[in-house]
């Protein structure tokens, strides 16, 4: 059965998804989190968390190792999903720590930085990448190494040190080369690959909004709120965004955003929920001061260059009553 597992990673490794599928398949549960895996890569991160939160709850409360890789899957899938992965990347850790192996820390910090880089933090991203590449190249663990480098230079491009970033993106790809790893070459060339403003053409300015807002770190429950849209449309337009960029992930839409300079601030400002902390946070991005002029305005919007800019809705005035 392990060999039917690692013939069927090895498959997806190499694009072979139909292959891959029947190999985990034909594994049966235990192929479970190979499935999940092939959902999140077809770009269907619900689908990936509802796997590895299946295969969490098949398993003892007293088990350890094997919790491991279906964490990972969760905290990938929900990242990708914009969600919460606190509690999911904390039991990761929990168990790098309670196994104390140098290559489970390198997984679990490499896990650590696609978290962060999801949620727009690209510096703490870039140090948790930068341990997970000592943590691999100590351990003679060359596929996991290329995955932390090309991770690495997702964040370096989020951070705009893109010459650094195609160094690292170039030494991960040889590495794939070598290893016949298809799809991995593929993320490879696709973060080397220049943005096209034909591709950028294709979004609305809509998808343009929530491509921004994704850039800079944002759930996909507050890019709902700040634009006063449902979840569920906002990972519509998450999805659409991908397809039409053929991007392969989130963190690959935050990395092709900051090369397009589409992940500056743009101020896209909404009424917000109850307590006002996401408008709070926009408006701060946006260089809007609290008892400003435009502070509380009902619509204030601020696009770039292809945008009309849009003022302020007047406010009505009662009239007095005598």
């Amino acid at each position: 059965m392990a060999a039917t597992l690692v013939s069927g990673e090895l498959r997806a490794r190499q694009g072979r998804t139909d292959e891959a599928r029947a190999l985990f398949e034909e594994a049966g549960p235990v192929g479970l989190l190979g499935l999940g895996g092939l959902a999140l890569e077809a770009g269907d991160a619900r689908a990936a968390a509802d796997t590895a939160a299946r295969v969490l709850r098949s398993l003892r409360d007293d088990t350890v190792l094997p919790r491991l890789p279906a964490l990972e899957l969760q905290v990938r899938a929900l990242a990708a999903l914009g969600e919460d992965t606190s509690g999911s990347l904390a039991a990761a850790q929990e168990i790098a720590t309670r196994l104390g192996t140098p290559y489970l820390r390198a997984r679990v910090r490499l896990l650590t930085g696609e978290a962060a880089l999801a949620a727009g933090d690209a510096d703490s991203a870039r140090e948790a990448f930068e341990d997970a590449i000592d943590g691999f190249d100590a351990h003679a663990a060359p596929y996991d190494l290329a995955l932390s480098r090309l991770a690495l230079a997702r964040a370096l491009h989020a951070l705009g040190r893109t010459e650094h970033a195609r160094l690292e993106a170039a030494a991960a790809r040889e590495v794939f080369a070598a290893l016949g790893a298809k799809r991995d070459l593929e993320r490879a060339d696709e973060l080397t690959a220049e943005p096209a403003a034909a591709a950028l053409s294709e979004l609305t300015p809509r998808e343009l909004d929530v491509l921004r807002l994704v850039a800079q770190g944002h759930s996909d429950q507050e890019i709902a709120d700040a634009l006063v849209l449902s979840p569920h449309t906002v990972h519509r337009h998450v999805a659409n965004i991908r397809a039409k960029l053929r991007l392969s992930s989130r963190a690959a839409a935050v990395a092709y955003a900051a090369r397009a300079g589409l992940a500056v601030a743009t101020g896209l400002i909404r009424p917000c929920p109850a307590d006002g902390r996401i408008g709070r946070r926009l408006r701060r991005r946006a260089g809007v001061r609290s008892g400003s002029a435009t502070e509380g305005a009902p619509h204030v919007r601020a696009f770039d260059h292809r945008h009309r800019r849009t003022a302020p809705a007047p406010a009505r005035r009662r009239p007095s009553a005598r």
